[in-house]
C-alpha cells in the first residue's frame, strides 16, 4: 500500500500509538484526519496539519457522522487505524461490572462502530484497508487483565472473522498486535516492561506493515515471539507458571493490584516479574532463530529429492513448533537461571545453554547448505545429548523450568529420529 497520497483516517489519535501513527502517515505524504473525545489534544497532535474530527467511539451515530465529515472533506477513506482504547486494573475479590463494561464499550463495541462508519462505502468502491489495534495481551489470559484481556482477545477474533467475511472483495483487514509501548499510560510503571519501544517507532511499525499490506503487524520482533510462543503452552501449564506467581489478593498486603493492564499491553505486579534473565534469554534464542532460518532451504531441488518417511510432519507444522519450543526454552533458561543463586552455577548453566543453541542454530547449516546428512545426525545426537544435560541442570534449580524444557527435548529426540530415516533412505548424500 502505498501511503502517500492516501486519505487515512486514526481514531484514537489524541496521545500515544494513535497519536504516533498520524504522525507518521503525515511524514508519509498521506492526507489524515484523527478522532478521539479530546478535542484540545487532537489539535496538539495536529500541528495544523491533520484535519481534527472528534468523535466518540462509543456512539455509533458520532463515529457514522465523523466518517462522513471525513470524506466530505478529505474524499474517500482509503485507511482506517482504529486505535481507541481503555484499561483498568481488574481483581478478583472486588469484581468491578462498570469497568467491565467500560472495556467493552471502548475496545470492542468502539471497534466495531468504527467499522460500520467505514466498511459499507469500502465495499461499495471494493478498496479500503481497516487496521484495528488490539495488543498481544490478547493472546493469553493474564489474572487482572480479565477486562482488558478479553476485550483485545475479541478484538483479534473480530478481525480474523472480518478478514475472512470481505476476501476478494478489495478490502484489507490488517490486525496490529503491540508489545510494551513507552506511552503516557507506561509512564508510571514501577517495574521491568521487557523490551519496550518508543510510540515513534510503533508508528514507524505499523506504518512499515501497512505499507507492506502485512495480515498482522506484531512488535518489537522479541516480544512477538515470546507471546506468540505462549498460545501454544498448554492450559495447565500455563495457569502452573502464573499462579504461583500472581500476588493472593486475599492475603498480600501490597495495595496494588496482581496486574495492571496498559493501553498496549497487560502487564503484572507478581513476586519477582518477569524473569530478569527473560531479555537476555530471549536475544539468544531469537538469533539463533534467525541464523538456523538462514541455513535452511525446504525449496532446494536437493532437498526436495530426497527419499522422507512417510510419518514427516508437513512443513507448515515446522513454523509454529519450532516457534513454541523456542518461545518454551527462552522462558524456561531464563527462570532456571533466577533462581541459581551460586554465580559459578549460573556461569555453567548460561555456557550450556550456549552450547545448545549453537549446535541448534548449526544443524540448519550442516543439513540444508553443507547437505551433508549423515553430517547433521551426528551433530543432531550432540544437541539431543546438550539438551538432556541442560533440562537435567535446569530441574535441579527450578523443577517448572525443566519441565517446559521437556517438549524440547522430545522434539529434538523426533528430529533426531528423523535425521536418522533420511539419511538411511539417501545413503549417497
Amino acid at each position: 500500500m502505498n501511503l502517500n497520497g492516501t486519505v487515512a483516517w486514526v481514531v484514537g489519535a489524541s496521545s500515544g500509538i494513535g497519536a504516533a501513527v498520524a504522525r507518521e502517515l503525515v511524514s508519509r505524504g498521506a492526507r489524515v484526519a484523527i478522532s478521539a473525545r479530546r478535542e484540545a489534544q487532537l489539535a496538539d497532535v495536529s500541528g495544523g496539519h491533520m484535519l481534527v474530527v472528534p468523535a466518540d467511539v462509543t456512539d455509533v451515530a458520532s463515529m457514522a457522522a465523523a466518517a462522513a465529515r471525513v470524506r466530505g472533506e478529505l474524499g474517500p477513506i482509503d485507511l482506517v487505524i482504529l486505535s481507541a482504547g481503555y484499561w483498568q486494573q481488574m481483581r478478583a475479590t472486588d469484581w468491578d461490572t462498570d469497568s467491565f463494561n467500560r472495556h467493552v464499550q471502548v475496545n470492542l463495541v468502539g471497534m466495531s462502530n468504527g467499522i460500520s462508519a467505514v466498511l459499507p462505502e469500502m465495499l461499495a468502491r471494493q478498496s479500503g484497508v481497516i487496521a484495528g489495534v488490539a495488543s498481544v495481551a490478547g493472546y493469553r489470559g493474564l489474572a487482572g487483565a480479565e477486562a482488558y484481556g478479553a476485550t483485545k482477545a475479541g478484538q483479534i477474533n473480530l478481525l480474523e472473522a472480518l478478514r475472512i467475511r470481505v476476501a476478494g472483495t478489495g478490502v484489507h483487514v490488517t490486525t496490529v498486535c503491540p508489545g510494551f509501548v513507552r506511552t503516557e499510560m507506561t509512564a508510571g510503571n514501577d517495574f521491568p516492561m521487557p523490551f519496550i519501544v518508543e510510540a515513534d517507532a510503533a508508528g514507524r511499525a505499523i506504518c512499515d506493515g501497512l505499507e507492506r499490506e502485512r495480515t498482522e503487524i506484531v512488535f518489537p520482533a522479541r516480544m512477538a515471539i515470546l507471546m506468540k510462543a505462549a498460545r501454544f503452552v498448554p492450559v495447565r501449564m500455563w495457569v502452573a507458571l502464573f499462579a504461583r506467581a500472581v500476588r493472593d489478593p486475599g492475603r498480600s498486603r501490597d495495595p496494588r493490584p496482581a496486574l495492571s493492564p496498559t493501553a498496549d499491553l497487560g502487564r503484572i505486579t507478581v513476586r519477582r516479574e518477569l524473569p530478569r534473565h527473560l531479555p537476555r534469554t530471549s536475544a539468544a534464542v531469537l538469533a539463533t532463530a534467525v541464523i538456523g532460518s538462514l541455513g535452511t532451504d525446504v525449496r532446494s531441488h536437493w532437498y526436495r529429492s530426497l527419499g522422507k518417511p512417510a510419518w514427516q510432519p508437513p512443513g507448515v507444522a515446522f513454523g509454529p513448533a519450532w516457534t513454541t519450543l523456542y518461545g518454551l526454552m527462552s522462558l524456561a533458561s531464563a527462570r532456571a537461571l533466577d533462581r541459581m543463586e551460586d554465580p559459578r552455577k549460573r556461569r555453567v548453566f548460561a555456557a550450556a545453554f550456549g552450547t545448545n543453541l549453537a549446535l541448534n542454530a548449526s544443524w540448519n547449516w550442516l543439513f540444508f547448505k553443507a547437505r551433508r546428512p549423515r553430517w547433521a545426525l551426528a551433530e543432531i545426537i550432540l544437541l539431543e545429548a546438550s539438551t538432556v544435560d541442560l533440562t537435567r541442570r535446569a530441574g535441579r534449580a527450578d523443577p517448572t523450568a525443566a519441565t517446559m524444557l521437556a517438549p524440547y527435548a522430545g522434539w529434538v529426540a523426533f528430529a533426531t529420529a528423523l535425521n536418522a530415516a533420511i539419511a538411511r533412505r539417501n545413503p549417497g548424500h
